[in-house]
């Protein structure tokens, strides 16, 4: 009852709450596809060059929703720059991770300790924090949400045809390149809209473990989807009520829940496929 009154008399928890259900449903959709396109590399390097948005825009005095675009644009830039050299194999994914995740933090970093004299405390964007989110962020996460999906659902036959034989499909006269940079797009959307609440370092979590677990006990393609938001969505839920209820860190409950139950479940079905 307590979680519940405090959804009702607080309003940055209640934005809080549906933000985070409605970032779940978002990387529910789209984990499967990172997974199974094998590009975990891409969101923490999204991630981590955000700090670099961030602190720009913070540098030139932006307004909230200033400082999520200049964020997405700069975020953006990057992901499409490691998505050309990868998808023309100038370097392996690895070796982009590294410089990417490097440089961009440094000079996020800096720019923070040299121009604003570390007035932006950055520990609330590295592990996220329900206080920053309100009204407006609940508003921008719900759009980029509502695109995410509709851009992914809509084409769902030309993703998983793209994901699990791109030569073929490029065979068959599909833009795959297209896809790709589409791809890259929505999940920047979806990482810098989610800093807020999971912070830059924990948000690869919410990226890839509600895909893994799906793909780990899904049997076909067709719930692989169902499995995955429906995994993102109840962890999330019960991560964020835990933090509240405990006064603990809300990105970091929701991880160690994801965590706790990608283990239970992977070893759940070992179990029964062992017995049956």
């Amino acid at each position: 009852m307590n979680f519940i009154n405090d959804l009702i008399n607080f309003p940055f928890i209640f934005y809080g709450f549906m933000t985070s259900i409605i970032l779940a449903l978002g990387f529910g959709i789209i984990s499967p596809f990172i997974i199974s396109k094998e590009q975990s590399f891409l969101p923490p390097a999204i991630s981590h060059s955000a700090l670099l948005g961030i602190s720009l825009s913070l540098l030139i005095g932006a307004t909230q929703t200033e400082v999520f675009f200049l964020t997405l644009l700069i975020s953006t830039i990057i992901a499409f720059l490691l998505s050309y050299f990868i998808n023309n194999n100038k370097l392996p994914p690895d070796v982009f991770i590294g410089i990417f995740l490097t440089i961009t933090m440094a000079s996020g970093i800096l720019i923070n300790e040299v121009f604003l004299n570390n007035q932006a405390n950055l520990f609330h964007f590295l592990f996220g924090n329900i206080l920053l989110i309100s009204k407006q962020d609940y508003l921008i996460t719900f759009t980029v949400v509502l695109i995410s999906s509709v851009s992914i659902l809509s084409l769902f036959k030309y993703w998983i045809f793209i994901s699990y034989d791109p030569q073929s499909a490029k065979n068959q006269g599909i833009p795959v390149k297209l896809f790709q940079y589409l791809f890259s797009f929505i999940l920047t959307m979806l990482v810098i809209a989610s800093i807020k609440m999971t912070g830059i370092i924990l948000v690869n979590a919410l990226a890839l473990i509600p895909g893994l677990f799906a793909l780990k006990l899904s049997k076909n393609i067709k719930t692989i989807l169902i499995y995955s938001t429906s995994f993102s969505i109840l962890t999330t839920i019960i991560g964020f009520i835990t933090a509240s209820t405990f006064n603990l860190t809300t990105g970091v409950t929701i991880a160690l829940v994801q965590f706790i139950l990608l283990v239970i479940g992977i070893s759940s079905k070992k179990l029964i496929g062992k017995y049956l």
